[in-house]
Protein backbone atom coordinates (compact mmCIF):
# COMPACT_ATOMS: atom_id res chain seq x y z
CA UNK A 1 0.00 0.00 0.00
CA UNK A 2 1.50 3.35 -0.97
CA UNK A 3 1.83 6.32 1.37
CA UNK A 4 -0.99 8.41 -0.12
CA UNK A 5 -3.46 5.54 0.10
CA UNK A 6 -2.41 4.93 3.70
CA UNK A 7 -2.89 8.60 4.58
CA UNK A 8 -6.25 8.55 2.80
CA UNK A 9 -7.35 5.50 4.82
CA UNK A 10 -6.17 7.13 8.05
CA UNK A 11 -8.11 10.31 7.19
CA UNK A 12 -11.29 8.25 6.65
CA UNK A 13 -10.77 6.40 9.95
CA UNK A 14 -10.18 9.66 11.83
CA UNK A 15 -13.28 11.21 10.26
CA UNK A 16 -15.51 8.23 11.08
CA UNK A 17 -14.09 7.91 14.61
CA UNK A 18 -14.65 11.62 15.20
CA UNK A 19 -18.29 11.30 14.14
CA UNK A 20 -18.80 8.34 16.47
CA UNK A 21 -17.29 10.25 19.41
CA UNK A 22 -19.39 13.31 18.54
CA UNK A 23 -22.58 11.22 18.64
CA UNK A 24 -21.48 9.66 21.93
CA UNK A 25 -20.87 13.17 23.32
CA UNK A 26 -24.46 14.08 22.51
CA UNK A 27 -25.77 10.85 24.04
CA UNK A 28 -23.81 10.83 27.32
CA UNK A 29 -23.93 13.54 30.03
CA UNK A 30 -21.34 16.28 29.74
CA UNK A 31 -21.52 17.42 33.37
CA UNK A 32 -22.19 15.91 36.76
CA UNK A 33 -23.69 18.32 39.29
CA UNK A 34 -24.04 17.62 42.98
CA UNK A 35 -25.93 20.05 45.22
CA UNK A 36 -25.79 20.13 49.03
CA UNK A 37 -23.25 17.32 49.42
CA UNK A 38 -25.16 14.78 47.36
CA UNK A 39 -28.75 15.60 48.31
CA UNK A 40 -29.46 16.48 44.69
CA UNK A 41 -27.48 14.88 41.88
CA UNK A 42 -28.00 15.87 38.27
CA UNK A 43 -26.53 14.61 35.02
CA UNK A 44 -26.41 17.41 32.45
CA UNK A 45 -26.52 16.56 28.76
CA UNK A 46 -25.41 18.75 25.86
CA UNK A 47 -28.91 19.84 24.85
CA UNK A 48 -29.83 20.40 28.51
CA UNK A 49 -27.12 23.04 28.64
CA UNK A 50 -28.60 24.80 25.62
CA UNK A 51 -32.05 24.65 27.23
CA UNK A 52 -30.53 26.04 30.44
CA UNK A 53 -29.27 29.16 28.69
CA UNK A 54 -32.55 29.75 26.89
CA UNK A 55 -34.55 29.24 30.10
CA UNK A 56 -32.29 31.76 31.84
CA UNK A 57 -32.88 34.14 28.91
CA UNK A 58 -29.21 34.01 27.98
CA UNK A 59 -30.11 33.70 24.31
CA UNK A 60 -26.70 34.82 23.06
CA UNK A 61 -24.87 32.09 24.97
CA UNK A 62 -27.48 29.51 23.96
CA UNK A 63 -27.12 30.39 20.29
CA UNK A 64 -23.31 30.43 20.51
CA UNK A 65 -23.30 27.01 22.16
CA UNK A 66 -25.73 25.61 19.59
CA UNK A 67 -23.88 27.04 16.59
CA UNK A 68 -20.27 26.40 17.57
CA UNK A 69 -20.72 23.06 19.33
CA UNK A 70 -23.39 21.47 17.15
CA UNK A 71 -24.20 23.17 13.83
CA UNK A 72 -20.66 24.14 12.75
CA UNK A 73 -19.11 20.74 13.60
CA UNK A 74 -21.84 19.02 11.58
CA UNK A 75 -21.10 21.33 8.63
CA UNK A 76 -17.42 20.50 9.00
CA UNK A 77 -18.19 16.76 9.03
CA UNK A 78 -20.25 17.15 5.86
CA UNK A 79 -17.59 19.16 4.00
CA UNK A 80 -14.75 16.83 4.99
CA UNK A 81 -16.90 13.79 4.15
CA UNK A 82 -17.63 15.23 0.71
CA UNK A 83 -13.93 15.89 0.15
CA UNK A 84 -12.89 12.41 1.30
CA UNK A 85 -15.54 10.78 -0.88
CA UNK A 86 -14.35 12.99 -3.76
CA UNK A 87 -17.80 14.44 -4.39
CA UNK A 88 -16.16 17.86 -4.24
CA UNK A 89 -12.55 18.38 -5.31
CA UNK A 90 -9.91 18.96 -2.65
CA UNK A 91 -8.91 22.16 -4.46
CA UNK A 92 -12.41 23.68 -4.26
CA UNK A 93 -11.64 27.16 -2.94
CA UNK A 94 -15.11 27.93 -1.56
CA UNK A 95 -15.23 24.78 0.56
CA UNK A 96 -11.62 25.29 1.67
CA UNK A 97 -12.48 28.81 2.86
CA UNK A 98 -15.57 27.53 4.71
CA UNK A 99 -13.58 24.70 6.27
CA UNK A 100 -10.80 27.08 7.31
CA UNK A 101 -13.29 29.47 8.93
CA UNK A 102 -15.01 26.61 10.79
CA UNK A 103 -11.64 25.30 11.99
CA UNK A 104 -10.67 28.68 13.44
CA UNK A 105 -13.55 28.39 15.90
CA UNK A 106 -12.91 24.77 16.93
CA UNK A 107 -11.82 25.69 20.46
CA UNK A 108 -14.77 27.98 21.13
CA UNK A 109 -16.87 24.98 22.15
CA UNK A 110 -14.29 24.13 24.84
CA UNK A 111 -14.53 27.71 26.06
CA UNK A 112 -18.34 27.48 26.17
CA UNK A 113 -18.17 24.31 28.27
CA UNK A 114 -15.82 26.12 30.65
CA UNK A 115 -18.31 29.00 30.85
CA UNK A 116 -21.08 26.55 31.63
CA UNK A 117 -19.08 25.05 34.51
CA UNK A 118 -18.21 28.49 35.89
CA UNK A 119 -21.84 29.59 35.59
CA UNK A 120 -23.06 26.56 37.51
CA UNK A 121 -20.42 26.93 40.22
CA UNK A 122 -21.44 30.53 40.85
CA UNK A 123 -25.11 29.59 41.14
CA UNK A 124 -24.50 28.30 44.66
CA UNK A 125 -21.55 27.88 46.97
CA UNK A 126 -22.73 24.34 47.73
CA UNK A 127 -22.64 23.11 44.13
CA UNK A 128 -20.02 20.63 43.00
CA UNK A 129 -19.77 20.33 39.21
CA UNK A 130 -17.50 17.88 37.41
CA UNK A 131 -16.92 17.05 33.78
CA UNK A 132 -18.57 13.80 32.76
CA UNK A 133 -18.13 11.17 30.05
CA UNK A 134 -19.78 13.22 27.30
CA UNK A 135 -17.18 15.96 27.70
CA UNK A 136 -14.38 13.44 27.17
CA UNK A 137 -16.10 12.13 24.06
CA UNK A 138 -16.61 15.68 22.80
CA UNK A 139 -12.94 16.57 23.34
CA UNK A 140 -11.88 13.35 21.60
CA UNK A 141 -14.10 14.13 18.61
CA UNK A 142 -12.53 17.60 18.33
CA UNK A 143 -8.98 16.21 18.45
CA UNK A 144 -9.75 13.53 15.86
CA UNK A 145 -11.36 16.10 13.55
CA UNK A 146 -8.32 18.39 13.86
CA UNK A 147 -6.05 15.46 12.93
CA UNK A 148 -8.29 14.54 10.00
CA UNK A 149 -8.31 18.15 8.77
CA UNK A 150 -4.53 18.24 8.99
CA UNK A 151 -4.33 15.36 6.50
CA UNK A 152 -6.51 17.03 3.84
CA UNK A 153 -3.67 19.03 2.22
CA UNK A 154 -2.06 15.72 1.17
CA UNK A 155 -4.89 15.16 -1.30
CA UNK A 156 -4.73 18.42 -3.26
CA UNK A 157 -3.33 17.17 -6.54
CA UNK A 158 -5.30 14.92 -8.89
CA UNK A 159 -2.66 12.19 -8.74
CA UNK A 160 -3.54 11.60 -5.08
CA UNK A 161 -6.96 10.23 -6.01
CA UNK A 162 -5.44 6.84 -6.90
Amino acid sequence: MNTKKTIYLIAWLLWLSSIIFFILALYYPILYSEILLGLSIEQIYFFDSIDFFFEEREYGLGIILLLFSFVFPILKYIIIGLKLSRLIPFQNTLFNIILEQLSKWAMLDVFVIALLIINMKFTSLLVNTKLNTGTNYFATSIILMILCSALLPYFKDKKSSN
